[in-house]
């Protein structure tokens, strides 16, 4: 049995239901100071342990640090989620999944982190930059990035699939493609104007207008872009004939990928968690058909 008190249990499963001192006082009916006392170590009436451990999502024997394993879990998350706001609900599965991929590491290794931190950089004492602490766990059977944070968090989960990865990855041209189109003049700050806009058609011509680039570049970013499926191309007839129009096609992906790539360029590694057993390599090198010929032509 732990021997936290029952207030450092609150704590906990306030802060991973992303709720405030204040917000857990008004659900059960006292004060934001009857909380903080809690916390601090006092021990709230009897009678509001029922109120408590339901705002919270969990049964008053986990707030005595007694909570048995079983059940249906998944019943009791989706029970806690309806319990909780809307605009908070996202958040507190965030934090559910990152204190549940603790489990993954070994029981000494939980105490490297406990909780969220309030900001996810620190600064490197030789300079003004900052490093991003990360939580990443990688063994033989998946991958697991995020971070957890007041100021930023997130999640990704990789079960690794039979067969590897490698098999659901894209060809290498594509990606080359990908690359190519991004570093094109104006890209870059294309996909973050329409991105930050109304889904809605834009000629080339308003785009260069407004983010002051001419219109040669934002034709050939856009079309660039439009050949990867990263916006869709429709033609609009006007008086005058024909104009091509662009338009944002997914909006979900953008920004997970644009985290990753952040993350992939950090120049220092940093970790509020870090768990790596992974023995087998991520990938599988098979050589392609003529592989070697070719290389050994460009040298």
């Amino acid at each position: 049995m732990e021997t936290m008190g029952i207030g450092a249990h609150i704590a906990r499963y306030r802060k991973a239901a992303g709720l405030t001192q204040e917000e857990l006082g008004q659900a059960v009916g006292v004060s934001t100071q009857a909380v903080s006392r809690w916390e601090c170590g006092g021990t709230p009436d009897v009678a509001l342990l029922p109120s408590i451990a339901d705002r919270l999502g969990v049964s008053i024997d986990a707030l005595f640090g007694r909570e048995v394993s079983g059940g249906d879990i998944r019943a009791a998350v989706t029970d806690w989620m309806s319990g909780l706001p809307e605009e908070k609900r996202l958040d507190a599965l965030c934090r559910l999944v990152w204190y549940a991929c603790r489990g993954l590491m070994s029981h000494n290794a939980l105490k490297i982190a406990d909780q969220y931190m309030d900001r996810c950089a620190i600064p490197i004492e030789e300079g003004t930059d900052s490093v991003v602490l990360k939580t990443m766990v990688e063994t033989d059977q998946g991958l697991s990035l995020g971070i957890g944070a007041e100021d930023l968090s997130f999640m990704l989960l990789f079960p690794e699939p039979k067969g590897g990865y490698q098999q659901f990855l894209a060809p290498d041209e594509r990606y080359r493609q990908l690359f190519s189109a991004l570093a094109l003049p104006g890209a870059m700050v294309l996909l973050r104007y329409l991105y930050s806009q109304e889904s809605r058609c834009y000629t080339a011509a308003a785009l260069a207008k407004v983010l002051g680039i001419s219109v040669e570049q934002a034709v050939e970013a856009l079309d660039a872009m439009e050949k990867l499926n990263l916006l869709s191309r429709q033609e609009i007839v006007l008086e005058t004939g024909e104009v091509s129009t662009w338009m944002v096609q997914e909006r979900g992906a953008l920004v997970p990928f644009l985290y990753l790539a952040q993350i992939l360029m950090e120049k220092r590694e940093g970790f509020q968690m870090n768990w790596q057993t992974r023995e087998k390599p991520l990938f599988v090198w098979e050589e392609e058909e003529g592989g070697r010929e070719n290389h050994e032509r460009s040298l």
